[in-house]
């Protein structure tokens, strides 16, 4: 039976990766036609919480659509809340707290630099503590649910 959950959990791993990859560098095409540095400058938020404030200002003044926001900052969160359950029960570093903190954020950073490098994206500080913050949460429901498993 153990064998066959984790065959299981390994598909769900590799079917969330897929969709994860089509979504952070398929689902929309590179943009061409700017020099690298051009594209690069025009692209990258290094500001934490700079875009996030930005959409928050559109949403109170009416200038955006509050689908935009709702996409890019709730896409962010939630679509990581299950990197918080792979992680740890396939890479043993990612067990405990900080491991899972260093191994989430160094995925997010390297996603982040392959987005904007590969112009499938933009480098934003923002992304990533989204990204963090949604998986930090299902890490958080993966070590209740663990708990709850061995008592």
């Amino acid at each position: 039976m153990k064998k066959a959950r984790r065959a299981l959990l390994g598909a769900g791993f590799a079917l969330y990766g897929g969709i994860m990859a089509y979504l952070l560098f398929w689902a929309r095409g590179a943009r061409t036609g700017t020099p690298f540095w051009e594209y690069a400058r025009a692209t990258t938020n290094l500001v934490p919480f700079r875009t996030i404030r930005a959409y928050v200002r559109a949403l109170e003044t009416g200038r955006i659509s509050p689908i935009i926001p709702l996409y890019n900052l709730a896409g962010n969160f939630f679509l990581f809340i299950p990197l918080g359950f792979f992680l740890p029960a396939f890479f043993r570093r990612a067990e405990k707290t900080p491991g899972f903190i260093l191994c989430a954020a160094a995925l997010f950073l390297a996603v982040e630099t392959l987005q904007l490098v590969t112009r499938r994206g933009s480098f934003d500080v923002d992304d990533i503590i989204l990204n963090l913050a949604g998986a930090l949460t299902g890490y958080v429901l993966y070590r209740m649910f663990r708990k709850g498993r061995s008592s």
